[in-house]
């Protein structure tokens, strides 16, 4: 989760929105929370609209959104993003000349994808 204000300055934005670059490469989910501090000024309408859509570039450039935007301009806002599985050299299977099995990588499912999955694993086992 990377937290910053509404007033942050370019510099800071830059290199927060690196941060989420490498967290979405390696495939992790990211919150970006912007939000606002006590006595903090108000920020204008055009200002928040400009800074969620950099932050908006920079996370489906490396990655998607994959849930609902929590909050409200100006006040608090939570973006969600989910970064692209890293995808890993064909090389990499092979150690010594021995093919090894590969484990598969557990994603993150909603409760509706699990339930489907495991009944379609279970109607694979009966039909064994």
């Amino acid at each position: 989760m990377l937290e910053f204000t509404w007033a942050i300055s370019l510099n800071d934005l830059a290199h927060k929105m690196k941060k989420v670059g490498e967290f979405l490469r390696k495939g992790n989910r990211v919150e970006v929370v912007i939000g606002t501090r006590k006595g903090m000024a108000k920020v204008k309408a055009d200002q928040a609209n400009e800074l969620v859509a950099k932050v908006r570039e920079t996370g489906t450039e490396f990655g998607r959104e994959w849930k609902e935007v929590d909050g409200a301009l100006g006040t608090q806002l939570t973006l969600f993003f989910e970064g692209k599985a890293p995808v890993k050299a064909k090389g990499d299977e092979e150690e010594g000349g021995n093919v090894t099995k590969k484990k598969k990588k557990k994603k993150f499912m909603t409760p509706e994808e699990l339930k489907a999955e495991e009944e379609a694993e279970a109607a694979a086992k009966r039909e064994k």
